[in-house]
């Protein structure tokens, strides 16, 4: 009787282990910084990563206000980031209207930006000058 218990105490230990080692692959890193240390870079890494699906509005809300509203002077400051990065795409563009790569920077900014209208416009551009040109996201 005494050798049951042990083998069942065994039993419960081996798949307690074996169900934290799955789930340690399971989840990703990233949740863990998140929930552990509160960790606005590995916020903004997960909102990249959600970025235009349904989930984005809400988790951005959360995260905002868990940050005391740091992420709306982060996407500020990226906002920004991209203004100037655009703007020098676009005078590239102006110094030499066939730079095919400008085009396509600029193409997937206006994509990321949710301006697909834009964006193909670009790549329309692009393709013009590079008809070999195949970039899945903006086909």
């Amino acid at each position: 009787m005494k050798y049951i218990g042990l083998s069942i105490s065994a039993v419960f230990l081996l798949l307690f282990l074996v169900l934290n080692v799955y789930a340690s692959q399971l989840f990703s890193p990233l949740y863990y910084r998140l929930v552990g240390n509160h960790d606005i870079a590995s916020a903004q890494t997960f909102l990249n990563y959600i970025k235009g699906t349904p989930l984005y509005k809400d988790q951005y809300a959360y995260f905002n206000g868990l940050f005391d509203n740091g992420l709306i002077e982060a996407r500020t400051a990226e906002e920004q980031k991209n203004v100037a990065t655009k703007d020098r795409y676009r005078n590239m563009l102006s110094k030499n209207p066939k730079s095919r790569d400008a085009l396509i920077m600029l193409a997937l900014y206006e994509l990321r930006a949710g301006n697909d209208a834009e964006a193909s416009r670009f790549y329309t551009q692009a393709k013009e000058i590079d008809p070999w040109l195949n970039i899945a996201s903006l086909e």
